[in-house]
């Protein structure tokens, strides 16, 4: 569980906390959202997979308890953790929401990236189109399902202790000189967060409480 009420995934999923954070700042915890990796067998509007983990608003976790989690109709037993809460909710008309970017990128994933990249799951367990190839990852991307404690780890490694190459300031063989003013976007980090593995990171980016 990444939180006590509202959000769950699975030990072998990478979330990147920032982006999460990020990404529910831009959403009211007072309506009812239920976020994750919309997939399409058995329920006619799907279910968030349980791999890419799924989240629920404040208000989703107080509806589930109040209308489903104690009725066996609304909320029957179900085998598989992720289809059965997606079925409660959907009794309660509560739908998994659209959490692609506006370029149709998933932030949340349930395959694996060579997956991803190569398109090798078949469309029938998606609920939207997928995009192949190097665009298959947003740049807000959330989660990704199906690592091994090795990748997890090199994972962490490349995005928080590698630093981003500041390619205005590299000037490579037969590029013109830089002008004077390229120096103006280039920003110098303030602290040395990105030296940091994830377990020690400050996530100050949200200013919402969702859960």
């Amino acid at each position: 569980m990444l939180g006590p009420t509202s959000d769950s995934a699975d030990d072998d999923t990478y979330v990147i906390m920032e982006h999460m954070y990020e990404y529910l700042a831009t959403l009211d915890p007072e309506e009812p959202y239920y976020l994750g990796y919309n997939m399409r067998p058995y329920l006619n509007r799907g279910y968030n997979g349980g791999g890419a983990g799924y989240v629920l608003s404040r208000a989703a976790v107080k509806l589930f308890i109040e209308r489903a989690f104690h009725d066996r109709t609304a909320c029957p037993f179900d085998l598989y953790e992720d289809l059965g809460i997606g079925r409660c909710l959907q009794n309660i008309e509560i739908y998994p929401h659209d959490t692609r970017n506006e370029k149709g990128q998933h932030r949340f994933h349930t395959y694996r990236p060579d997956d991803m990249f190569h398109g090798t799951i078949t469309d029938e367990w998606h609920y939207y189109p997928q995009i192949k190839g190097h665009d298959w990852i947003a740049p807000e991307l959330i989660s990704v399902h199906h690592l091994n404690p090795n990748e997890i780890r090199i994972y962490d490694d490349l995005l928080y202790r590698m630093r981003s190459p500041q390619l205005s300031t590299v000037r490579m063989p037969g590029q013109p000189e830089p002008s004077a003013n390229d120096d103006e976007d280039i920003e110098i980090p303030e602290d040395d967060q990105d030296s940091k593995p994830s377990s020690e990171r400050n996530t100050t980016v949200h200013d919402r409480n969702f859960a």
